[in-house]
Order: C-alpha cells, then structure tokens, then sequence
C-alpha cells in the first residue's frame, strides 16, 4: 500500500495537467458537497477504537475534514485499558480527475457521475487524552460517486506525521491509512444560479520615507518632523460567489449535545431532532418556520428562575428532572452575518459587490439569529424511580407552596420557548448549532444537517 502511494504521488503532477483546457469535461460535476463522514483509523492492534465520526466538505478547490473517537488503550505499568478520544484534521485542495472520469452525466440532478479524486492536505492527528498531537501531510485518493443531490465519497488517506515519534509509537506508526466513507449533500452550485462574480478592485498602497526634517525651538529643544507619501503597488480583482434568492422546503436531522444547565443535566444526553421547514435565502436575510419532533427533552424547575420557588431555594429538590418527546412548531429569523459586514465595511473600490449584496444571495453563508415556538411536550418519565413520591412528600411537608405548573415538575405542559442559532450553508447544504427552550421545558442544544430543496429552481433547470 505505501508504494502504491508513492507511485501515485510521482503521477500527481501528470494527472493534474491533463486537467487542464478540458472544461466540457466538468459538465455534470457537482462543485460543491458537504455532510457526514466516518473513518477508521489503522492503530495498533493492541489499540481498540471504532470508527470515527464527523464532517467532510468540498468545494472547487477547498476541502475540509474533520472526525473524532474514542479508543482505548495500555499505558506502561498499567495492566488495565485506559480511555482515550482522538481527533484528526485535514485541511487542502482536491483535485478531480475528470478525463479518467467512469461514468459522466449531462446535468447536475440527473444521473450519474463517477470520476476518480485526490485531496492533498495538512494533517493534524491528536490523541486528545494523554494529550499528543502531531502534523503532516496527507494524500487522499478516492472515488467520488455523484448522485441527484447526494454524492458518496470514498477515499484512503494516507498521512505521513512528523515529530514526536517515540511518544506516538505505542498507539499508532507515523503513516497512517485511514479508509473514509462520506455521505454528502450536493449543494447545487448550478442548479441555483451559483456563479463568480467580480466584486471591484483593490489597491494596495505602502508608506515611503522622503526626509526627516530636523529644527530648534526657541527654547533650543530639538524638532523633528517626518515627511512621507503614499505610494501605489498594484491593485487585485475581487471576487464573490453568488446566487439567485431562493425558496425552499427543508428536512433536517439533528443529533443532541448535553441538555442546559449543567448542574441539573450532566447526566443527560439530549435526543434527536427531526424537522421540516419551509423558508427562504434572500440578500442578507434568512428566515424558516417549520414543525419539528425532538426527543431527550427534560423539564427543570430551577428555584434561581421561578419566583415562588426562591424563598424555598435551599430545600427545593431542584436536581429532580424528566426527559420527554416534544413537537414544537417554531419560527426562525436571521441574517447572514458575512454579507452584512461586507456591506458596511467594504471600501469604495469594491462597491460592485454592495450591489450584489441588494441582488444576490451568497453561495457560501454563516447566519446567525434568533427562533420562537410553542412546545408541546410528552409524557414526562423521570430518571429517579421515586422522584414523584419524593415531590409528594415535599410539598407536604410545605403547605405554603402550592403545587403548580411552575413549581411542579410533573405538571409539565405546553409552552413559549425563544432560542439561537447559527448556521453555516453551502447552496443547499445547512449545518447547524441550535440552543432554545425555556425554564420550565428546560433548555436544548443540537447540531443539525438540514437540506434546502429549492423546487422553483429546481423547476426552472429542468425546463430551460
């Protein structure tokens, strides 16, 4: 395998050039994907891990990786397996090599497209506990498999770390193979309209010396005064990737993070989040309502929130909580943060992309903003067998306080919840990190893979 991999990187740069002037090769290519990966990294024996999860991302030339594990492991002088998490990061180019594509489509949602890729990136492998990282250089070829709105992208990255070598040895050698399966969501770069698009010219100017030009006060003190001007080194053109304004319907899914607060939730692992949406992209602005089905919920009742529990603050059992299903239906608004900045500090030499910003949608988008809704929970089951007998007894033992939707956990109903969010978009392909709910439904955090299907688009493809 590793002069196999050698024998690859002496034909990269061959490979590379006929890649060139060969445009009508690209046709049914989709440029930009992103979504799941898993990897198994090639440890010792003696080391035991499973695969590792987390995302992959592509783009013309760009692309990202990163996964993350458990493993487990022995440490000299301790017989017993210690437990460890790893991460690795790649980050570099791609390059696909069109003329030794397998199977070539003539549109970018119909058929299907398999050609051979090679990424070149910087590497970072990391044994976060006992806390090793090293760097490299990994190449990465594979096979991308290009389906209508989902690709699968299946690679041997083959990294050669350097540095660190003896603290390395016992969990892994300096080469390591990783296999990767990506499952990726298209982001129709062409279905929507994506194209560059020239944004304006800027110019780089530099501070030249003339003279310094030194005279005494009348008081015989020194004064020096400098002299200097401006002068222009060049200007570059700037470009911007944009986008028609766009409406979609939008499925996610969403994987839980650890429940909030800390304190009443450290055991708890919030559930999945499954969703549909409909919505829009236009200029800066961004905006969803959809109904979502979210499971691992739990309701709190904190006495630090609620007013009537405050004078009972230090005998209230508020580490008594219960998880629950919910549908919520809920509204999202917000704005993509990178076209606002642009806008508003962009110099006057780049004011033609200020005028895609009022007619365009930007490919590539970070938004950011705020969501409302009103939950309807489930049947609420408590972790604590005999947490309602506990509540029982409390409450009768203090017949000052009532027992109410607001003090009783188990009188959890229907509610306002108010949240933030923020996303990061390529075309149609949504990731997501999401926080909401409120102090008696508790709070939820998630991260979320959504896909925008933007049917008048898609409509308008097929029929030009």
């Amino acid at each position: 395998m590793k002069s196999f991999s050698l024998i690859f990187i002496l034909l990269l740069p061959i490979l590379a050039h006929t890649q060139t002037n060969f445009n009508s090769l690209k046709l049914g290519f989709s440029s930009f994907s992103a979504g799941y990966t898993s990897m198994m990294p090639s440890f010792h024996p003696e080391v035991n891990t499973d695969r590792w999860q987390g995302v992959h991302m592509r783009g013309r030339i760009f692309e990202f990786m990163f996964t993350q594990g458990a493993m487990q492991y022995q440490e000299e002088g301790h017989p017993d397996f210690q437990s460890g998490k790893g991460s690795m990061t790649h980050l570099g180019i791609n390059i696909p090599l069109h003329r030794l594509s397998l199977i070539r489509r003539k549109t970018y949602i119909g058929g299907i497209h398999l050609a051979p890729i090679v990424g070149i990136h910087y590497s970072i492998a990391s044994v976060m506990r006992p806390g090793i990282s090293q760097h490299g250089i990994n190449l990465s070829p594979g096979i991308n498999l290009q389906l209508p709105f989902v690709v699968l992208d299946a690679r041997l990255n083959t990294a050669m770390y350097f540095g660190r070598k003896e603290e390395v040895s016992p969990y892994r050698g300096n080469v390591l193979l990783t296999p990767s399966l990506s499952l990726q969501f298209d982001g129709l770069f062409e279905v929507l309209g994506g194209r560059a698009a020239e944004s304006g010219t800027f110019d780089y100017t530099y501070q030249v010396l003339e003279d310094i030009e030194t005279s005494y006060n009348a008081d015989r003190t020194i004064k020096t005064e400098t002299h200097t001007y401006q002068k222009f080194a060049g200007h570059t053109r700037t470009f911007m990737t944009i986008q028609r304004a766009f409406w979609y319907i939008k499925p996610s899914f969403g994987v839980g993070l650890t429940a909030m607060p800390y304190e009443v939730s450290e055991a708890y692992q919030a559930g999945n989040v499954k969703s549909i949406s409909l919505g829009g992209r236009w200029m800066y602005f961004m905006g969803d309502l959809g109904l979502e089905h979210g499971k691992g919920y739990f309701a709190s009742r904190d006495p630090q929130y609620i007013e009537e529990l405050q004078p009972f603050a230090d005998s209230y059992p508020s580490t008594l909580s219960g998880k629950f299903n919910g549908l919520e239906l809920r509204g999202k608004a917000g704005l993509d943060f990178i076209a606002l900045v642009q806008g508003i500090i962009m110099p006057r030499s780049m004011q033609g992309a200020k005028s895609f910003g009022y007619k365009w949608t930007k490919f590539i988008r970070w938004q950011g903003g705020v969501s409302g809704g009103f939950l309807f929970p489930g049947q609420l089951q408590f972790e604590d067998s005999e947490a309602s007998e506990l509540l029982d007894s409390y409450f009768a033992a203090h017949p000052a306080l009532p027992s109410t939707r607001r003090t009783d956990i188990r009188k959890t109903g229907p509610g306002a919840t108010f949240g933030l969010f923020t996303h990061v978009e390529f075309g149609a392909a949504s990731f997501e990190f999401d926080w909401h709910g409120n102090h008696h439904l508790g709070w939820h955090s998630s991260f979320r893979i959504g896909y925008l299907i933007p049917l008048q688009e898609i409509g308008r493809y097929l029929n030009r």
